[in-house]
């Protein structure tokens, strides 16, 4: 209950604050978050993930997707320099997803992207947003469509992983990122749904 209040504050200082004129969290959806089982620390991240949005002159829409202790909130932001997606676990077991959704009147996440295929290849991760967007400037030029995400590893600090998604199957996945590594653009790689 101690950190509930900043909270809500912080809610309402990202409301007055943002700079397109557009609400981030209200103080309402973080009380429905809060009934959904949705813990104090994984509402902190998301308020996080829509000012460094801000910062960059973006606003987005939430996304969830996965079930209890298992879930997944992805506020996706669109700026001028691109699409770039915030993901956010959820990892308190008792979470409802399906009240995470109503809560930020976001859409479900299809389990399966309607065209292409599930899988994802992981490329890299840097600490510096503009690094991971270099980045994928350098894989567009060779036409490999990338995206990144910003995470929050705790103590190990926020990242930006670059990664490619929609890919068929595990030999798409594999045949792409063993092309990336021998043209010099991919170390190594790591494919996951």
């Amino acid at each position: 209950m101690n950190s509930f209040r900043p909270l809500c504050l912080a809610a309402l200082a990202l409301g007055a604050l943002w700079p397109t004129g557009a609400w981030g969290l209200s103080v309402d959806q973080v009380l429905k978050l809060r009934q959904a089982g949705v813990g104090d620390a994984t509402i902190g991240v998301m308020l996080d993930n829509e000012l460094a949005a801000a910062r960059q002159g973006a606003s987005g829409r939430y996304e969830v997707g996965g079930a209890a202790g298992k879930g997944l909130i992805i506020y996706r932001a669109a700026s001028p320099q691109g699409q770039v997606d915030y993901p956010v676990e959820v990892v308190e077991a008792g979470a409802s997803m399906e009240q995470v959704g109503v809560a930020l009147n976001a859409p479900r996440r299809a389990a399966k992207p309607a065209a292409g295929g599930g899988l994802t290849l992981q490329l890299r991760s840097y600490r510096q947003e503009d690094e991971a967007r270099e980045y994928m400037a350098v894989l567009a030029k060779k036409g490999v469509q990338a995206q990144t995400a910003r995470v929050d590893l705790g103590e190990r600090g926020v990242w930006h992983r670059v990664f490619v998604t929609g890919l068929a199957d595990k030999a798409a996945a594999q045949a792409l990122g063993a092309s990336l590594q021998k043209q010099g653009l991919a170390e190594s790689y790591w494919i996951g749904q």
